[in-house]
């Protein structure tokens, strides 16, 4: 198990411990040590903190209580646990259902081996109807984004779009590192151009938004005249594409949200990505670590949606 990121100062080890189960079994040992004495705090490069997380982050006299992340890699998927609130405690626990949230102390042979609740994410992909029917954004991203192998299955899955006439109606550009400190100036620039009367809170807004997640992708619909397949279709086929790579995020753990505004669209933006006659910006994909486990998907009632045509 090899750590790839941690929030703040915390000093962690995570180890398989050997127990012998076999790649049949889904139970694993992990170990975690949590050390935060020192009371600091990173936000992952964000402009604005976690409100949620300061709320909970208080003072006593032995430390610091926070929240934290580990992440582990297990295979091609992320796996990773989140401390919340917790005191300096070791903890060593066996898990055998992802996405399960732990009670306040979890008690091992007859020991109090947790002296705070962890949440957990998948070790592998969800199964299809799973992510069809619970996929949700996940707005709060950091560090880090997701990996070549991550990205190589969630564009693979954006192919798989719904395709009258198989045109491919779409493209994508990724955004990330300094390039989105560009990105940032072009939104201002377009914003400034708008025409409309604009304030330095709007401008600051537009600067640091594509900075809100570790990767921005950028998805173009590319329209052309077909004699088969009308452009309405054509755009169509590009939003399916988007919410292919938004799915396939969250199969993954991978933490997406779906943004536009009326900057998208502005003439400026689509000069500045290159684009060519034909082509529209339709939107930003967000996409990083999630700062916060994913919220649970809202329950509703699908025959309010759904009625019988009987002529």
């Amino acid at each position: 198990m090899d750590i790839v990121g941690a929030s703040g100062h915390h000093q962690r080890k995570a180890c398989d411990k050997g127990d012998g189960a076999g790649p049949q079994k889904r139970a694993q040992v992990f170990e975690a040590v949590v050390d935060d004495q020192r009371g600091h705090r990173h936000d992952h490069g964000h402009s604005q903190g976690d409100q949620e997380d300061a709320d909970n982050e208080t003072d006593n006299a032995k430390g610091r209580q926070r929240h934290g992340w580990l992440w582990l890699v297990s295979g091609k998927a992320p796996f990773y646990l989140r401390f919340k609130a917790c005191k300096p405690a070791q903890s060593a626990a066996r898990f055998d259902r992802p996405g399960k949230e732990l009670s306040t102390a979890l008690v091992i042979d007859g020991k109090q081996a947790l002296e705070c609740p962890i949440i957990f994410s998948r070790r592998q992909p969800m199964q299809a109807l799973e992510v069809l029917l619970n996929r949700v954004s996940v707005p709060r991203l950091v560090d880090p984004a997701p990996d070549a192998a991550q990205r190589e299955i969630m564009f693979g899955a954006a192919l798989r779009s719904p395709d009258h006439g198989q045109l491919k109606p779409y493209r994508f550009l990724t955004v990330e590192g300094s390039a989105r400190e560009r990105m940032g100036d072009l939104l201002v620039e377009a914003l400034q151009q708008s025409g409309n009367e604009v304030t330095p809170q709007a401008l600051e807004k537009a600067r640091l938004g594509p900075l809100r997640a570790p990767l921005v992708v950028v998805v173009i619909a590319c329209l052309q005249d077909h004699f088969k397949v009308p452009r309405k279709e054509q755009l169509i086929t590009a939003g399916c594409a988007a919410h292919g790579v938004l799915l396939a995020a969250y199969a993954l753990g991978v933490g997406a949200v779906w943004r536009t505004g009326d900057l998208s669209y502005a003439p400026q933006v689509a000069q500045g990505f290159g684009l060519a006659a034909g082509e529209e910006v339709i939107g930003f994909l967000y996409l990083g670590t999630p700062l916060n486990p994913p919220r649970e998907a809202p329950k509703v009632d699908v025959g309010e949606f759904v009625s019988e045509w009987q002529g």
